[in-house]
């Protein structure tokens, strides 16, 4: 029987001691309300009436149409210990007050902890507003082209007035807030999503042409129609043509962006430092997002600027390759003489541009297609580059490759291997051709622009 006692007594001295060696990991528990006290009282000004009950973490505030301030804030008093557990710095939360904006915005949550016992308790907040339900627009309905598909959507920005709390104002409330598109004299309604401050219509494809369209809200049993009539526009035009291989000729390739329009010119027009005139393409409208072209077989293989226009308007300027589909072909990428810790996330980015190189100058290049290496650059060390050759007229110099790695491609699950170079100090002044050559002996296409060298 002592035996029993004495191990009894030992279990929960090493249990109290367990729970109190430094460094511990502590986390908050939630209790019952029954047992500790947290939350003592809730004040809304403003508001005509706050339920909430104290084995209740639910607070329901109702507010009158005449509250027109876009933020409700509670005035919070707590027992003795208690205190309001604080999240990211925010003007609108102290010590003794939550506030926030609560507009078709998700019911709020805060946490009241008792630093004693190391425990805390978990508490929402539901608003209703009273009274007609009414909006604004803030910027015009804008036509947006859905990637890979036919369709097309309408969004637009907007800010809540009346009638509407958070959603939802009740725990357990179906309520929505639902939009409408309405074109009356075609008799064509199409319904859409609505948020705090977004309206988003999905499929529109019968009403991108309407001149005259009608815009609604409902919540329940509340309607609002916004006061105009509305012709949607495009929210902005843009173009880009995916991939790093060489474009092929006599297939469809696709130039993927939007709003495309039916009836407006798109054209492509393909130059270089070596034609003497450039080749112009026509381009026609798939989709609202994709536009397709083929490259006619009498284009040389070769490197060039492809610049993308919708009528006079420049969409695209980018650099590809191109070559007949049974032939392989190499490249350059860019040349760029900024020395940059990550290039792939600032040269890679911009419009390609001819380059000045001084003698005796540090400069980069990109091979193409791309090289990678192993994760974090496993292998790096030993890969060798391709060197590059700088050619006018009879005068040759071939400059050797040094690798640099950018490890941040791919969020550095992929380093892309890259080139420096340095221009020899005696070479020549003048335009040359840029070619890289290979371990093997192959021997890229010329950069679409002549180096010049200073």
């Amino acid at each position: 029987m002592l035996i029993r006692s004495f191990l009894a007594v030992l279990c929960v001295v090493l249990a109290f001691q367990a729970c109190n060696k430094p460094g511990m990991q502590k986390e908050w528990a939630t209790v019952d309300v029954k047992h500790e006290d947290f939350l003592k009282s809730v004040n809304v000004k403003g508001a005509t009436k706050v339920t909430w009950g104290t084995n209740s973490n639910i607070i329901q505030v109702v507010l009158p149409e005449s509250y027109t301030d876009s933020i409700v804030s509670l005035d919070l008093t707590y027992y003795d210990g208690a205190k309001l557990v604080l999240q990211a710095p925010d003007v609108n939360n102290t010590e003794h007050k939550v506030g926030f904006k609560f507009r078709g915005a998700s019911p709020q949550n805060f946490r009241v902890s008792r630093t004693k016992t190391e425990s805390s308790k978990s508490y929402w907040v539901y608003v209703e507003h009273l009274g007609k339900l009414s909006a604004e627009l803030l910027t015009s309905l804008e036509l947006q082209a859905i990637p890979k598909k036919s369709g097309s959507a309408i969004s637009a920005k907007m800010r809540l007035l009346s009638g509407v709390g958070t959603i939802p104002e009740k725990p357990e409330d179906p309520k929505a807030l639902i939009s409408g598109l309405t074109d009356q004299g075609k008799n064509v309604s199409v319904a859409g999503l609505a948020y705090a401050g977004q309206l988003d219509f999905p499929n529109v494809q019968s009403l991108t042409t309407s001149s005259k369209l009608s815009v609604s809200l409902t919540y329940g049993n509340k309607t609002f129609t916004f006061p105009d009539a509305y012709q949607p526009v495009r929210s902005g035009i843009w173009a880009n043509i995916s991939g790093i291989l060489p474009l092929t000729k006599n297939n469809e390739i696709e130039v993927d962006g939007g709003y495309f329009l039916n009836g407006n010119n798109y054209r492509i027009k393909l130059e270089n430092d070596f034609l003497e005139q450039s080749v112009w393409l026509d381009a026609h409208v798939k989709t609202p997002s994709t536009l397709t072209f083929k490259i006619p077989s009498r284009v040389a293989d070769q490197d060039y600027i492809f610049t993308v226009y919708e009528g006079e308007i420049l969409l695209l300027r980018r650099n590809f390759l191109v070559s007949d589909e049974s032939k392989s072909i190499k490249g350059i990428g860019r040349i760029w003489t900024e020395t940059l810790e990550f290039p792939t996330q600032v040269v890679f980015n911009k419009n390609p541009e001819k380059i000045i190189v001084k003698k005796g100058q540090v400069f980069y290049a990109d091979p193409k297609p791309w090289i990678f290496g192993g994760k974090h650059g496993e292998g790096s060390a030993d890969k060798k580059m391709p060197d590059l050759e700088l050619k006018m007229g009879d005068k040759v110099v071939v400059i050797p490759a040094k690798l640099r790695v950018d490890n941040s491609y791919g969020q550095g699950s992929a380093p892309l291997y890259y080139c420096e170079y340095k221009l020899p100090a005696d070479v020549v002044s003048g335009n040359y051709e840029a070619r890289m050559i290979y371990e093997n002996g192959e021997r890229s296409a010329p950069w679409w622009a002549l180096v010049k060298v200073n």
